[in-house]
């Protein structure tokens, strides 16, 4: 007998509760000494003085310190209230139990997801409501009632989120262990699948560079976890989460599962309680996902070893041949599945294939694609990580870029260029579309030497290389000499010739060639510096990041110019011999 009345059920509500409040409150205990009784403990005027100057673009408990243990714990708890909530489809007594009450499955499980609800937002309501009462109380120059209420809500809508996938992974199973692992695979899905586009784009595609807008950043980048765990914590740089349409776009993919949750629980059959797969046509798909997120992950561990080929594919055999078999064993119940063995060679078949198509064609024509000239907007080929990239607009430049490119993927090898000596070239193009392409190869030193050298006859390139193109001239008062040997350094500090010492620097870069900048060995070798502070620069106003409609943006990062003059600086020694600097030295 069922009852048809009522979508919700409070007797099974209310029981939910009874049986797991206890959980309700450990997480209501971690939450409160996570926050509100550490400001409790600190001294209130050493709070204000201590993020006084934060505070000023992002309230105190949205700063990451005192993000991290609350947005981590909203990502696990959902997971072990699921798991309770939902453990009477897991065990076939209590399932027989359950499924006999006068209720339908529907308000079964309208009445257990609103439970479980209940007991992760409670915890973090009762916290919220003792910091609003601190934020009324004394701490108001620390603690904004509106950060609260925004605090509260973020908590509560990564829980939403992450609790329908864990309640969606309970149906599609009859195992607790089972439940715990399709809900961990089913958030670290988007990340195994993005590894494997990388390595096989890493070990495969020739002249592959991990560029800004490569597809495998972008899917972990907006792979739920790592984008609310991401955005929570940068509040000052991203602002509100809930202004953004990737958030209602989580939020209604929760809702979604929460629909899809209850198909499959209204679909799947008491009997199903204790197998690893409740449907039969999930067996297929939870072996193989298995099977491939293994040989994914296990190509990633052996990656980066020395060990050669051959071994790396013998023991990605081995392992996958073991997960799928295990997996199989696991779904059947039986150790008897070695019959099914022609499933496992399908897969390793398809796996070779796959493989085979990304070393030994260029079937994206990633490899050999070179932007038309139309499409770019600037280009560049540099070779240090880390700096600025030196993208310039000039027409000969692009083209130049364009004609050593063509050189570089006129021979393409199966795999990158192994050779014992090498230099590794980075070509770069700033398309029309917003886009970037760049690409990245290993080279012998002479073919490393001559395309930078083409670089270094556009005078903007060297600008750039040598950060010159980012610090205001006008605004230096402070510049370091130095003459350095094995065995002593010799500073010299500068005041009112910097300037005259580093225009000289920059007429001699515009004039100069690779081989004269960077080609000396021996001679008259003198470095100058110019390093500062944040704080420095803001005060000083010397390296200029951008333009904006309202004039120079200075930056508020550190930011130095360390670099080496020889005796091909014409102008600049000529300068130095006429301020007396080079006597001294």
């Amino acid at each position: 007998m069922t009852s048809s009345k009522s979508l919700f059920n409070f007797g099974i509500y209310k029981n939910t509760l009874k049986r797991f409040k206890w959980g309700s409150f450990l997480y209501f205990i971690i939450l409160f000494f996570s926050l509100p009784f550490i400001l409790l403990v600190q001294d209130k005027e050493y709070l204000v003085r201590s993020y006084s100057r934060v505070l000023e673009t992002t309230p105190l408990l949205l700063q990451s310190g005192f993000m991290v243990i609350p947005i981590l714990l909203a990502m696990i708890v959902p997971t072990i209230v699921a798991t309770l909530c939902f453990n009477n489809v897991h065990s076939a007594k209590q399932s027989n139990f359950v499924h006999s009450l006068p209720v339908t499955r529907l308000e079964n499980y309208i009445s257990n997801v609103l439970a479980g609800l209940t007991l992760i937002v409670l915890p973090v309501l009762l916290n919220a409501g003792i910091l609003l009462i601190m934020s009324l109380t004394g701490y108001q120059e620390i603690i904004a009632s509106s950060s609260v209420i925004y605090w509260f809500f973020i908590n509560i809508a990564i829980s939403f989120i992450m609790l329908s996938v864990s309640v969606f992974s309970a149906f599609l199973t009859g195992h607790t262990a089972a439940h715990i692992a399709i809900n961990i695979l089913i958030h670290t899905a988007p990340l195994i699948i993005a590894l494997g586009i990388y390595l096989v784009s890493q070990i495969f595609l020739f002249g592959f560079s991990e560029s800004d807008n490569f597809i495998a950043n972008e899917i972990v980048n907006n792979t739920p976890m790592v984008w609310l765990y991401a955005r929570s914590l940068s509040f000052i740089n991203k602002g509100n989460m809930f202004l953004t349409p990737q958030m209602w776009i989580f939020i209604a993919m929760a809702i979604a599962f929460y629909v899809l949750a209850f198909v499959l629980y209204k679909n799947r059959k008491i009997e199903s309680c204790g197998d690893v797969a409740a449907f039969k046509s999930f067996r297929p798909i939870l072996k193989y996902t298995a099977t491939v997120f293994a040989a994914i992950l296990i190509f990633g561990m052996l990656a980066s070893s020395n060990l050669g080929a051959v071994a790396i594919f013998t023991i990605a055999a081995v392992v996958t041949a073991v997960v799928y078999f295990a997996s199989e064993m696991l779904i059947r119940k039986t150790v008897k599945v070695f019959k099914s063995y022609k499933g496992y060679i399908g897969f390793a078949l398809l796996m070779a294939i796959f493989i085979s198509i990304f070393a030994y064609t260029d079937i994206f024509g990633y490899e050999r694609r070179i932007p038309e000239r139309a499409d770019i907007e600037s280009a560049t080929i540099y070779n240090r990580v880390g700096e600025n990239i030196p993208f310039v607009a000039d027409d000969k430049l692009i083209e130049d870029v364009r004609t050593l490119h063509a050189e570089l993927t006129s021979d393409i090898p199966v795999v990158d260029n192994d050779l014992d000596r090498y230099s590794l070239l980075r070509v770069r193009y700033n398309l029309k579309n917003g886009k970037v392409l760049e690409r990245a190869y290993r080279v012998t030193e002479e073919v490393h030497k001559r395309a930078i050298s083409k670089m270094y006859e556009n005078a903007e390139y060297k600008n750039i290389v040598y950060s010159f193109d980012m610090l205001n001239i006008d605004k230096v008062k402070n510049m370091e000499l130095r003459l350095g040997t094995s065995t002593f350094t010799h500073h010299i500090s500068v005041n009112n010739d910097a300037k005259a010492i580093l225009e000289a620097v920059k007429k001699d870069l515009a004039v100069l060639s690779y081989d004269e900048i960077e080609g000396q060995q021996f001679g008259i070798n003198i470095s100058f510096s110019i390093s500062q502070t944040a704080e420095e620069n803001e005060d000083s106003k010397v390296f200029v990041t951008a333009e904006s409609d309202d004039g120079l943006y200075y930056s508020n990062r550190m930011y130095h110019i360390n670099m080496q003059i020889n005796s091909n600086f014409k102008n600049t020694f000529k300068v130095l011999t006429q301020q007396g600097y080079y006597a001294e030295f």
